[in-house]
């Protein structure tokens, strides 16, 4: 009978230290399982936050070029003003140098 109390109370310790083990691989578990779902909320947190930065990133971007675009467009127009102006001078002299004359040639 002394051999069947004592099995009994070997299971029963066995039994106590199973379930407490238990209980603490849950918690750890519960714990990691917390912590997983804290660590993919950051990461959705930071791609959403990057994504922002990348979207900021090409707008700014895009306006520089269109300012750039638009500078460049004014100079080219600018420039072509300015030829076309010397150009018209250029014609109305060798209009009047054609017409008149060409006072230098006939001096010689």
């Amino acid at each position: 009978m002394e051999t069947l109390y004592f099995m009994l109370g070997v299971l029963t310790v066995l039994a106590v230290v199973n379930v407490v083990g238990l209980v603490s691989v849950w918690k750890k578990a519960s714990s990691n399982a917390d912590e997983t779902g804290s660590v993919w909320t950051g990461i959705d947190s930071i791609n959403r936050d990057l994504g922002t930065e990348i979207k900021n990133v090409q707008n700014e971007i895009e306006e520089r070029v269109n300012f750039l675009d638009r500078d460049l467009n004014e100079q080219i127009t600018e420039i072509h003003r300015i030829i076309d102006s010397r150009l018209d001078k250029l014609e109305d002299r060798l209009t009047k140098m054609y017409n008149e004359g060409c006072k230098p040639a006939k001096e010689k």
